[in-house]
Order: C-alpha cells, then sequence, then structure tokens
C-alpha cells in the first residue's frame, strides 16, 4: 500500500507513519502475526517472500549506486527503518504516556521518524 524508495528512505519511513495512523489495523494485525509464526520466518511467504527479497536488491542497488558506502546490510537497514516508522504506532502507543502518543502531535512523530532514518544513513 505504500511504494518503496530505495533511493529515499526518511520519506518512505515517513509515508508508512502516514499509513499507519490512517490504517492502524494493519500494524496491530502485522504485530500479530509476529508473535503468531514463531521462528518460522524464513518458511513465511509473507514475511521472506519475493516483495522483501526485491526491497533487499533494490537496497543493495541503492548502496552500489552511491559508491558502496559501508553501512548497515539491506536486510538490518530495511528492519531498522521499518521499526523506527512503526515506533509510534498503535501497539507501541499504549505503554507510552499520552503526551507522547501520536494523537498528540502526528507531525512531531512524522518529523522524528523521518530525522531519525535519515541519521541512521
Amino acid at each position: 500500500m505504500v511504494p518503496f524508495t530505495p533511493d529515499d528512505l526518511p520519506d518512505c519511513a515517513g509515508r508508512l507513519f502516514d499509513f499507519y495512523e490512517k490504517h492502524p489495523e494493519v500494524l496491530r494485525l502485522a504485530t500479530w502475526h509476529r508473535r503468531e509464526r514463531g521462528t518460522a520466518v524464513e518458511r513465511d511467504p509473507a514475511v521472506a517472500g519475493p516483495a522483501r527479497g526485491d526491497k533487499l536488491a533494490s537496497l543493495e542497488a541503492v548502496r552500489k549506486e552511491r559508491g558502496g558506502t559501508p553501512g548497515f546490510p539491506p536486510a538490518t537497514l530495511l528492519i531498522l527503518v521499518l521499526a523506527i516508522a512503526s515506533a509510534w504506532g498503535p501497539t507501541n502507543a499504549a505503554s507510552m504516556p499520552a503526551t507522547t502518543s501520536p494523537g498528540s502531535n502526528p507531525a512531531h512523530c512524522r518529523n522524528a521518524i523521518m530525522e531519525a532514518v535519515r541519521r541512521l544513513l
């Protein structure tokens, strides 16, 4: 639902945050799925399917295009970006004070997510 843009990961993370704000049920279902699957990640087509492989390949292509800069391997980078984008999601916000929940200032949350991914890169 959110186009993956490996050459602009901060914007991609911001758009993921926007999507999670509008569709919190998706993040809830994804969290439930992670809890239920146990350690069978490599056999799960929803997690290890072609879409994930395409994302990893495109991240590697961008890395090479930019001179092979050192940094996180594509799989690690993808996991970190997804985790940052969902930091204020419905599954995490419940344990935070109301002043840091997404509803308190979504623009602040979105900007923080994008800046965190920028710094990660």
